[in-house]
């Protein structure tokens, strides 16, 4: 039988981030609301998450990102989405009518 290769550094590193996702589950709230066409999405997260609120370590943001069918409000503590789409998607239990 083989000897298994000694770890390396970034093999460690992200071993260790997956256990702590495990040890720390995510504190987050998230609601989303159809208007239309428009999909509004509200999200908070706790500022003690792993990755911070925002992720990437970031605890505060203030601001807005923009493209040609969303719009992303980072408010501080949570963010608004609000996405403009075609048509809004059917639900399962639409397509299960449907195909009967």
């Amino acid at each position: 039988m083989p000897t298994p290769e000694p770890m390396s550094e970034e093999e460690g590193a992200i071993i260790g981030i997956v256990r702590l996702n495990r040890a720390l589950p995510k504190r987050e709230w998230k609601r989303e609301v159809w208007v239309g066409r428009l999909r509004l999405q509200v999200q908070w997260r706790a500022a003690n998450n792993l990755w911070g609120r925002f992720g990437g370590g970031w605890q505060w943001a203030l601001g807005f990102v923009a493209s040609r069918s969303t719009l992303i409000l980072n408010l501080l503590v949570m963010t608004l989405r609000v996405d403009w789409t075609l048509k809004r998607p059917r639900k399962e239990a639409d397509h299960a009518d449907a195909a009967e």
